[in-house]
């Protein structure tokens, strides 16, 4: 595998983007700039510049009575620092703090003028093989789902027919990538799962998990596993922890108030879990249907993935209903999709989606879906207009094909995650990566 290749997957952690115009790729970040020091009476400290793709140090406070300077710059796609605090004296009012300035910013690789679409890992057979990744690498999966960044330079996977959370990960200095399974322990012996779906992480290095067929959600911490909620029978139940229950818990996101959001496909509803495991239902009351309204009127079909978005928006992979969905402000509405399977590109109600399976939301807005059923991963912009990113939609003879949006061929994404460097896609039997080049 070569480096430049490698270098990709080192990115998937770092919040540095591709770049547009003649830039490829942004490497680590390094350290962030210090902040300047206090000036002296008549003069302000400057902010230091971010290293290599970080953010420039905060400016230093004014002396008395100046302006604080100017926050230091970041550097290679780092973001400004901010400006510094004016300094006061007696009745004399300081100057505003400095604007923080950048030459880099964080870019979108939407942007790039060449995007790829990349095999990181598995094949189109299945298989439950660890090992070397890559294109070509043995590493195999089995219909894997859910994804989330882990540690510095890996990638957990919730490999879902193989019931095993696997991660994928890149070794310094070698850089060759390897997959491995996640070696779990409940009360101190080998643990597994059935059908895992969902994963996030919190706290750094913990990892909440929907353990699909159990009927749980679970907690993995440093090595052991614990359930928080669901008693492993299927039902809608609200409660606590164990009190609680669920009927096949797909997708998770966390939201802004840190709780804990699932698709819980069997019932046709979306639940919240507080961070103290408190369940409740969010909107659905058991029962398929397509209705938008307030949330205890709204109905979906088979929701198969949740994400939240900047405005704390809950979006809904409605895979039954063909639709994405959107609960805000008390409200359950249709984004995009008519409730029909079908392929359009187009505005809000107008566009058709076949049985979505997936859904990201970008920090700008913008949402990305996996459409298992078109083999494509489309767009919906700020406007509502959704577009496909990538795939050429189904074939005669089903396959994998890594390239450039326009010819590359997808079996069946499943799931979508940002990253740093592109948008991650669990794809049939593959781990996938859309970069730029």
């Amino acid at each position: 595998m070569s480096r430049r290749w490698a270098l990709v997957l080192l990115g998937l952690v770092p919040a540095v983007a591709c770049g547009g115009g003649s830039d490829q790729r942004k490497p680590p970040p390094g350290a962030s700039g210090s902040a300047g020091t206090a000036g002296a009476q008549g003069s302000a400290g400057s902010g230091g510049a971010g290293a290599t793709g970080a953010s420039g140090g905060g400016g230093g406070t004014g002396g008395t009575p100046d302006a604080g300077a100017t926050g230091g710059t970041g550097a290679s796609g780092g973001s400004a620092g901010s400006g510094g605090s004016g300094g006061s004296s007696g009745d004399s009012t300081g100057g505003s703090g400095g604007s923080g300035a950048s030459d880099g910013g964080t870019p979108d690789f939407l942007t790039c003028p060449n995007p790829e679409l990349i095999t990181v890992a598995g094949a189109d057979e299945s298989g439950d093989v660890d090992g070397a990744g890559g294109p070509s690498g043995p590493a195999r999966f089995y219909e894997p789902k859910g994804m989330v960044a882990f540690g510095t330079t890996g990638l957990l996977v919730a490999d879902s027919r193989n019931d095993k959370i696997r991660r994928v990960e890149v070794a310094v200095p070698a850089l060759t990538v390897t997959v491995s399974t996640l070696e779990v322990t409940f009360n101190g012996t080998p643990a597994g799962f059935s059908g895992p779906d969902g994963v996030v992480t919190v706290l750094g290095t913990d990892v909440l998990i929907s353990d699909q067929y159990n009927q749980r959600i679970r907690r993995y911490s440093q090595g052991t596993i614990t359930t928080l909620s669901g008693d492993g029978n299927e039902g809608l139940q609200n409660g606590q922890g164990t009190g609680a229950q669920f009927h096949y818990p797909r997708g998770i996101a966390l939201g802004q108030d840190r709780a804990l959001y699932i698709a819980d496909n069997g019932n046709h509803a979306v639940r919240r879990m507080s961070e103290t495991s408190e369940v409740m239902t969010v909107a659905g009351d058991g029962t398929r249907g397509f209705v938008n309204g307030a949330l205890a009127e709204a109905r979906f079909a088979f929701p198969n993935d949740v994400a939240v978005g900047p405005d704390g928006a809950i979006y809904v992979a409605d895979g039954g209903n063909h639709a994405i969905r959107k609960i805000m402000g008390g409200m359950v509405s249709t984004l995009a999709g008519t409730g029909t399977s079908g392929f359009t590109d187009a505005a809000g109600d107008s566009a058709r989606f076949a049985a979505p399976e997936g859904v990201a939301v970008h920090p700008d807005g913008r949402v990305f879906v996996a459409d298992h059923d078109n083999q494509r991963i489309r767009l919906i912009n700020a406007s509502g207009t959704v577009t496909t990113l990538t795939g050429s939609g189904p074939e005669a003879t089903p396959s994998a094909v890594d390239g450039p949006p326009g010819t590359a061929r997808l079996l069946g994404p499943r799931r979508v995650a940002i990253t740093a460097v592109g948008l991650a896609i669990t794809d049939g039997n593959r781990v996938r990566l859309l970069v730029c080049r």
